[in-house]
């Protein structure tokens, strides 16, 4: 395996033994599997829990020392879990916890060292699955990948957890076996999935009064961006996590492609579709046919146009209240 995490939230509910024994169980654990891992593995843990922040301060909490116990070196990586207060989720919030724990790994001789958020999703162990299926998941879900771009942050894998039924954006209808329901939060996904082998360009998220924001700071914007050039052209996913559609400028500057560029808008749906599975041996599957009858339909495209202003190309975009939309320019 590329990556071996050690152990699962030892600072919640999953160890109840002393920090001490923890810290014993967890370099010997390290220390025998680096010893027969293939060369290039990447050892780390402890994916802290959610409230790992708190955690810090109780001194009998294995969070409290950790680093020091287990020291810098054998840690390829750190991991947590990051969620959100279901409904009433926020990015800022989300972001807060991604910052504190970059933060303790500055602190801590890890500044090097990637983080992976081995969990995440808008909520954990909700009293319903209304944010999981909801139009805002898409928003939510297309602005955090966007949010977990930030350099600074170090993110070199993040892991959507859906452990219960309700958390997961694809679900078989009990009431109709054989058909397969998406929800929105889905197309994110699909979204971002289009920037794959793209080569990530420098973008900043810009308020009319020309205050620029970067990063995961553009929480705080009513649009977070990932943009990236591909085959000589760019492609964006753009999410507004906002109750209001967002008008915008996408701007892209040193443009060297066409005077006439194409401007293709891809924009999916805000409720649920649903797809019929066949089966065999047990297993449900979609035939490749029917996916791409699916993507056809619930796939919105629009066109757009573009100036050009010396070497700065720009596009006007609306984008729908809580949703993630792809743009490509060509």
């Amino acid at each position: 395996p590329a990556y071996i995490e050690i152990f699962n939230e030892p600072d919640g509910s999953f160890w109840m033994g002393s920090k001490a024994n923890f810290y014993t169980l967890y370099n010997t654990t390290t220390d025998a599997i680096r010893a027969v891992a293939p060369a290039g593995t990447k050892i780390g843990g402890p994916a802290f829990t959610n409230e790992f922040q708190t955690h810090l301060s109780i001194s009998s909490n294995p969070a409290a020392d950790f680093v020091t116990n287990v020291t810098a070196s054998r840690l390829d990586f750190l991991s947590g879990h990051v969620y959100g207060s279901c409904e009433s989720a926020t990015l800022a919030d989300m972001v807060t916890k991604m910052n504190q724990l970059r933060s303790y790994m500055n602190s801590n001789g890890l500044s090097s060292k990637p983080l992976i958020i081995s969990e995440w999703n808008i909520g954990l162990n909700c009293s319903t699955d209304d944010s999981f299926h909801s139009a805002r998941a898409q928003s939510f879900n297309g602005a955090m990948m966007s949010l977990m771009q930030d350099s600074s942050l170090n993110i070199e894998k993040a892991m959507y957890y859906v452990g219960f039924g309700m958390m997961s954006f694809v679900t078989m209808d009990t009431s109709n076996v054989g058909t397969l329901t998406i929800y929105p939060g889905a197309w994110a996904f699909k979204a971002h999935s289009q920037l794959i082998g793209g080569t990530a360009l420098s973008t900043q998220v810009c308020d009319s009064s020309s205050t620029c924001l970067s990063g995961s700071a553009t929480y705080s914007s009513p649009v977070q961006a990932t943009v990236v050039s591909q085959g000589g052209g760019i492609k964006a996913v753009l999410a507004n996590d906002t109750a209001s559609t967002a008008s915008t400028s996408l701007q892209i500057k040193n443009w060297t492609g066409s005077s006439s560029p194409n401007v293709t808008v891809y924009s999916y749906p805000s409720t649920s579709t649903t797809v019929s599975a066949t089966s065999g041996a047990g297993v449900y599957t979609v035939s490749s046919t029917a996916a791409a009858a699916l993507l056809t339909a619930s796939t919105k495209t629009t066109t757009g146009s573009a100036s050009i202003s010396g070497s700065t190309l720009s596009t006007s975009v609306s984008i729908p209240s809580y949703s993630a939309i792809l743009v490509t320019i060509q």
